[in-house]
C-alpha cells in the first residue's frame, strides 16, 4: 500500500529541494527553476489530493508529505537566502519551525505506539493496516481538504497518522508562495517571462508584496508551531511517558535506599 502514486509525489519533491536549491546557488536557467519550483508546489496539494480520491491515505504518507514540503522549503529557501533572495531570519524561522515540526510529529507517533514498537517499519507504518476515517463535509469537501474537528483536535488517528492543521495548510501555502515569488526575480531580470505571466510575475517581485508575504509567513509560522506543540504536549503518548520516567525514579529510589 506504501508504493503509490501520492507517496512516489512525495518522494519527488523531496528530491526536487536539493537540486533546485544547487539550480539556484549555480545560475541555471531562472525560467527552468522557476517552472521546477511551480512543478513541486504543484504536487504539495496534488499528492494529498490524489491520497483521498483514490483512497490511498498512508502513516507512511502522511509523514512523508511534510517533510517532503521541510526539505524542499529548507534546501531552495537556504539556497534563495544565501543568494540575497530571502531574509535570513526568516529562512531561519521557518527552518526552526520545521525542525520542531519533525521532532513532534515524531514524538507523536512514538506516543500512538505506547512507546513501544519491534521494527523500524512499525514505526513509520509499514506494517499498519487501514482505519475508516470520517468524509469532510461542507467546505472542507469543497476544498479537497479533510481537516475534521475530530482529527484537528487528534492530530491524526489512534495509529498516530499526522492530519495537518488548517493553519499549518495555509503557512505552507505561503512558504511555497515565497518561494516562487523570490525565484521571480531573476526572471523578471532577464526578460524571459513570456508575455501573458509577466503581470503576474511583476506583481509577485514588488516590493510591497514581498514584504507582506514575508512578515504574514512568518506570522503563520510562529501560531501553526505553538498549535502543533500544544497538540503534541497533550497527546496521551506524553503522558505515558512522564508516568514511565516517574515510575523508574521511583524505583531507583527505592533500590537506592
Amino acid at each position: 500500500r506504501n508504493f503509490n502514486v501520492p507517496n512516489a509525489l512525495c518522494v519527488g519533491r523531496i528530491a526536487a529541494g536539493p537540486m533546485l536549491a544547487y539550480g539556484v546557488a549555480s545560475g541555471a536557467a531562472p525560467g527552468l527553476v522557476l517552472a521546477g519550483v511551480c512543478a513541486a508546489s504543484a504536487t504539495d496539494y496534488l499528492d494529498g489530493f490524489l491520497a483521498r480520491r483514490w483512497h490511498q491515505s498512508t502513516i507512511l504518507g502522511s509523514y512523508l508529505d511534510p517533510i517532503a514540503d521541510k526539505v524542499f522549503v529548507g534546501c531552495v529557501g537556504t539556497a534563495l537566502a544565501l543568494e540575497g533572495a530571502l531574509p535570513v531570519w526568516l529562512v531561519a524561522l521557518l527552518v526552526s519551525r520545521d525542525a520542531i515540526h519533525v521532532v513532534g510529529g515524531a514524538w507523536r507517533r512514538a506516543g500512538a505506539l505506547n512507546w513501544t514498537w519491534t521494527t523500524m517499519g512499525e514505526f513509520l507504518g509499514f506494517d499498519d493496516v487501514p482505519v475508516a476515517r470520517p468524509k469532510p463535509t461542507g467546505a472542507a469537501a469543497l476544498a479537497g481538504f479533510d481537516f475534521d474537528l475530530d482529527e484537528v483536535e487528534q492530530l491524526g488517528s489512534r495509529r498516530g497518522a499526522l492530519r495537518p492543521l488548517f493553519i499549518g495548510k495555509v503557512n505552507t501555502a505561503m512558504q511555497m508562495a515565497l518561494i516562487a515569488a523570490a525565484v521571480c526575480d531573476p526572471v523578471i531580470a532577464a526578460h524571459s517571462a513570456p508575455e501573458f505571466i509577466a503581470p503576474a510575475l511583476e506583481f509577485a517581485t514588488d516590493k510591497s508584496t514581498r514584504v507582506a508575504l514575508e512578515y504574514a509567513t512568518a506570522a503563520s509560522a510562529v501560531v501553526a508551531t505553538a498549535e502543533y506543540a500544544r497538540i503534541f504536549l497533550s497527546h496521551p503518548g506524553f503522558e505515558k511517558l512522564r508516568d514511565r520516567e516517574a515510575l523508574a525514579r521511583a524505583i531507583a529510589r527505592r533500590r537506592d535506599s
